[in-house]
């Protein structure tokens, strides 16, 4: 089943930092860069996270999580 992937909103943050240390990855400059982030939801849950840390013409790819029971699903 594909799951939608969007822009983050300020409401979605939460539901991002529980993800991220549920699958025990940081979440040390999240909310710095909240507003390049993807999600995916299934049923209004996040399920999936993306960002992106911008310096100049740079970028930091971080924070890529997928709920464990969501993972392996194509």
């Amino acid at each position: 089943m594909k799951h939608p992937i969007v822009p983050s909103t300020l409401s979605d943050l939460p539901d991002v930092l529980a993800l991220l240390e549920e699958v025990k990855l940081p979440t040390e400059g999240v909310a710095e860069h909240f507003a390049d982030f993807l999600i995916a939801r299934a049923d209004e849950r996040v399920v999936g996270c993306v960002g992106l840390e911008k310096y100049g013409s740079y970028g930091l790819l971080r924070s890529l999580a997928v709920a464990p029971n969501f993972q392996g699903q194509g």
